[in-house]
């Protein structure tokens, strides 16, 4: 992910020949088919994107929450907890806590959810012994 500080609308270029831009408020959408325009608004976005920089979460405060969201996470499933009941004790859907546990097996390259918990237990990210508690 990258930030810039520059501002555009909203644009989608197909092919460098097809431009799909913004037409007035009603969010109706405009397709250009002249193919200078489409190669120009490509090449404005290759712009913006040389000038911005990547997104640094860690230095925005993200990273250490995300941790901690997922030492959170790891913690109920290890107590056992049905998902639903899980997703909604910290306040997200059912559907967002299932792509965290995915992406928490991603990260530990585990192939179930069985086997997350055991590397997590394993790495320490997780205290078997305060499961329990959770």
């Amino acid at each position: 992910m990258r930030t810039t500080k520059e501002v555009s609308d909203r644009f989608l270029v197909f092919d460098r020949k097809t431009a799909f831009i913004p037409s007035g408020e009603d969010g109706e959408i405009a397709v250009v088919y002249e193919s200078t325009v489409a190669a120009f608004l490509a090449g404005l976005h290759a712009r913006v994107w040389e000038s911005a920089v990547d997104f640094d979460s860690g230095a925005a405060g993200y990273a250490g929450t995300m941790e901690e969201l997922k030492v959170t996470l790891l913690s109920l499933l290890a107590s056992g907890a049905k998902d639903e009941v899980i997703a909604r004790r910290v306040g997200m859907s059912e559907r967002t806590f299932r792509r965290h546990v995915a992406t928490i097996m991603q990260d530990l390259s585990a192939s179930s959810r069985f086997q997350a918990g055991v590397l997590a237990a394993r790495t320490g990210l997780v205290d078997l012994a305060l499961r329990s508690a959770v």
